[in-house]
This record gives C-alpha cells, sequence and structure tokens, in this order.
C-alpha cells in the first residue's frame, strides 16, 4: 500500500497531474478488488477469523488451508472474517460510487472517505480475526495502522476544501482519469520488482 501510494504520487508528479484526483479515480475501484481478493483469502483460509461459538462460522479441514497448518485450528469453526470483509468492502465501493455520482466534488473527498470508512471497518474486523490480541496489547499491530489511515483521511478531508471540483459522475472525466491511472502500471512493476 505505502509502495503504490508512492508509485502514484511519483507518476502523478512526473506527469503534472493532481495527486488527489489519481488517488480519487483508484478509490472508486480498489474496494470492489479487495472485495473479490477476500474471497480468495476464504478459499485458502489465510486471514480468518477467531473460533465461532454462536452465529455464522466457517470449517477448515484441509491441511493445505492455512488456517489448519499455520493456525492449528483444523475442524475448528471460526468466524467467517474473510466474507465479512468482503461484504464490506462491496457496501464501500457501492457508497463511493454513490458519493462520485452526486455531482462534483473537491479533489480528495473520495479518497478521504475511503480512508475513513476502509479503516474504521478493519480496525472493528481485528476484534474478530486471529490471532487474538494478548492480554498486554491495547490493540494489535493493525489496529494502530487503521487508526493512523483514519486521522490521514479526516486530514485529506480537511485539505481537500481547498481543492478544486472534479465531476466524476460525468463520464468522460471518470475515464480520463482512469486511463491517467492505467498509465501507473510500469510504476506498479518496478514496486513490484
Amino acid at each position: 500500500l505505502i509502495l503504490s501510494a508512492f508509485g502514484v504520487v511519483g507518476f502523478a508528479v512526473f506527469e503534472g497531474l493532481n495527486v488527489l484526483v489519481l488517488f480519487d479515480a483508484f478509490v472508486l475501484a480498489i474496494p470492489l478488488g479487495h472485495a473479490i481478493g477476500r474471497l480468495g483469502c476464504l478459499t485458502y483460509g489465510c486471514c480468518h477469523g477467531v473460533p465461532s461459538s454462536k452465529g455464522p462460522s466457517i470449517t477448515y479441514e484441509n491441511p493445505m488451508a492455512k488456517a489448519c497448518w499455520s493456525s492449528g485450528l483444523k475442524g475448528v469453526p471460526l468466524h467467517p472474517t474473510q466474507a465479512y470483509s468482503a461484504l464490506g468492502n462491496l457496501a464501500i465501493f457501492l457508497l463511493l460510487n454513490a458519493v462520485a455520482a452526486t455531482g462534483p466534488l473537491h479533489a480528495g473527498v473520495l479518497s478521504g472517505l475511503y480512508l475513513v470508512v476502509d479503516s474504521s471497518a478493519r480496525f472493528s474486523m481485528e476484534f474478530l480475526r486471529w490471532p487474538r490480541r494478548s492480554e498486554s496489547q491495547l490493540f494489535k499491530p493493525y489496529q494502530w495502522v487503521a487508526i493512523s489511515f483514519v486521522a490521514a483521511g479526516i486530514l485529506m478531508l480537511v485539505v481537500s476544501r481547498g481543492m478544486p471540483l472534479v465531476d466524476f459522475s460525468d463520464l468522460g472525466t471518470f475515464w480520463r482519469h482512469l486511463v491517467d491511472a492505467a498509465a501507473l502500471a510500469p510504476w506498479f512493476g518496478v514496486a513490484f520488482l
């Protein structure tokens, strides 16, 4: 995530694009990709939840499932946090696209909203994810990261008030920014390597 953010900023500066507009274009699609990725997590057994005694649960029996070989939870009913996350990301995708469809917004509003909503959801989800929080921890490490991302999102929402208006409800504008975002592929390739 951090390397991707640096890649977007570097590309925007190099091409003379508004960084916040580029981030806004990205966040209109990222939650949908994240939701699809979480379905992969559900089938593999990674990112699984803590044991569940009531409510929805999933049980992994295949020794190749990460919940079995890494966490030692073969046959134990677990919270399907991957499914919760997939549904949450789908809801965030719909929310952001509904907000974008309302008309002109200041550059950075969608990005700030994404950081606040997604990080708040992830903070909450960590209470149900494995491993459990130890007695000596106030929060898990990712919950601290989520708190910092919520703060960054709030800061972005405040800063965006002085930014230019962008109309993502206009498909021409959306596709132009999407093409700008697609041109980032080489930057992601370099970051990946």
